[in-house]
């Protein structure tokens, strides 16, 4: 497959006014139908102290004249002004790099993705001293202090895939991104970057303070619609952002919020569902 187009360069995720940003926490949601994927996100990025900076970022992206498209999960600002990394721009950066590129899979792009991006953050941190990165972040099923992660979800000759590239450190050591494959399931499946305890109570159980956003229609209907998965996606990304989640997830869910954006990525391209602003 090969990977072409003229790429804007996306000013969402900052630094914003030379701050740097956190916006882990997020909610990134993806339902994969027989349609195609659909992907939605929250649109709101905190800084390192808890303050609300805006509620209309960005957080998923097409790449141009492809049926592809990738979303950004981790601290996308490094550094205090004037220096400042602002990742959002450099992996679009990256992106607009494998235009004309032939990839044999969305493995291999996602490869080629991260080595400008590893090299940048290898350049970071040996012109800095210690504490570079942030340590803020720890996944119970990753090692070490996750950096960023860009998910790529879409069809590479004709094949659905999604790709996760995961940039961390172990003790402010920069470790070799990880680049994996991941397994998708058609039909309601959620897979979520997020609240995990909202995501439980939601989904595997009857708690009733989730009873409004529950979809139990939709349980093990591999014929969902892209609209019933929107729905669902949305509605995930809601009891994370109500009163009910903040309550079982205080820690996470305040920084989960704002105006949600839904794309649908099919094998004849890209749209968006709701649009960011």
């Amino acid at each position: 497959m090969t990977f072409y187009g003229d790429y804007p360069i996306p000013q969402q995720w900052p630094p914003y006014n030379g701050v740097a940003c956190t916006p882990m926490p997020t909610a990134i949601v993806r339902i994969q139908t027989t349609e195609g994927f659909v992907i939605a996100a929250d649109g709101r990025v905190r800084d390192e102290h808890g303050m609300v900076l805006t509620d209309d970022a960005k957080k998923i992206f097409p790449v141009h004249g492809q049926s592809l498209a990738y979303a950004l999960y981790g601290t996308m600002g490094l550094g205090d002004d004037p220096n400042v990394i602002d990742l959002t721009s450099q992996i679009a950066l990256a992106v607009q790099s494998l235009a004309g590129k032939t990839m044999a899979d969305l493995v291999q792009y996602g490869d080629k993705l991260s080595r400008p991006i590893h090299k940048l953050l290898l350049n970071w941190k040996n012109e800095r001293a210690a504490n570079a990165f942030p340590e803020n972040v720890i996944e119970t099923d990753q090692p070490g202090h996750t950096i960023a992660h860009i998910m790529l979800f879409g069809y590479c000759n004709g094949r659905a895939s999604e790709v996760d590239v995961r940039f961390f450190h172990r003790g402010q050591a920069l470790a070799k991104p990880v680049i994996a494959s991941q397994k998708l399931w058609i039909g309601y499946h959620p897979k979520v970057w997020g609240s995990a305890i909202v995501a439980e109570l939601l989904f595997t159980s009857n708690d009733e303070r989730f009873s409004a956003h529950r979809r139990p229609a939709l349980v093990e209907n591999k014929l969902i619609s892209m609209s019933d998965a929107a729905d669902a996606a949305t509605h995930y990304i809601q009891a994370c952002d109500s009163d009910a989640g903040r309550s079982v997830d205080p820690e996470f869910c305040p920084g989960i919020g704002g105006h949600i954006h839904i794309a649908a990525i099919m094998p004849e391209g890209f749209k968006w569902i709701v649009a960011p602003y």
